[in-house]
């Protein structure tokens, strides 16, 4: 569970995801409830991070509003559905189709 305190996120013991949660890359290995999903770099209202708009948002944060969703920049969201299986980040997950099949 992740405390914020004075704007600063304090991530959990059990997440293991050092400094690539909350750099801005959506990370599907830390994008769940013990890692702060993500340190938020996987909800485009949330990423603060250096790689932000980088990689997919696969938001499955409940208290963004953009929960459920999947989107980025166009040149991102071309990668999904184009024959090839993206398998980093967060391009096969639900939100995002399985990359588009």
């Amino acid at each position: 569970v992740a405390v914020a305190t004075a704007g600063v996120r304090h991530v959990a013991a059990q997440c293991d995801g050092g400094h690539f949660v909350g750099d801005g890359w959506c990370d599907i290995s830390y994008n769940n409830l013990a890692c702060d999903w993500d340190g938020g770099d996987c909800c485009q209202d949330k990423c603060t991070g250096f790689y932000c708009g980088q990689s997919i948002f696969a938001c499955v944060d409940p208290s963004s509003s953009l929960a459920g969703t999947c989107n980025g920049t166009a040149a991102v969201l071309a990668d999904i559905g184009d024959g090839e299986c993206e398998n980093y980040a967060a391009y096969n997950t639900l939100v995002c189709a399985w990359d588009g099949g």
